[in-house]
């Protein structure tokens, strides 16, 4: 499945990103600051 995640850099947006990341989906994040994406 593929999925687009808006704030995905912290809270709420993190976790189901990680939770559909593990999952084996695609995922596409949107974040205000690249930088916090990778933290």
């Amino acid at each position: 499945m593929n999925i687009i995640i808006t704030g995905a850099s912290k809270g709420i947006g993190k976790a189901i990103a990680a939770e559909f990341a593990a999952a084996g989906n695609t995922i596409l994040l949107c974040s205000r600051g690249e930088k916090s994406l990778y933290d």
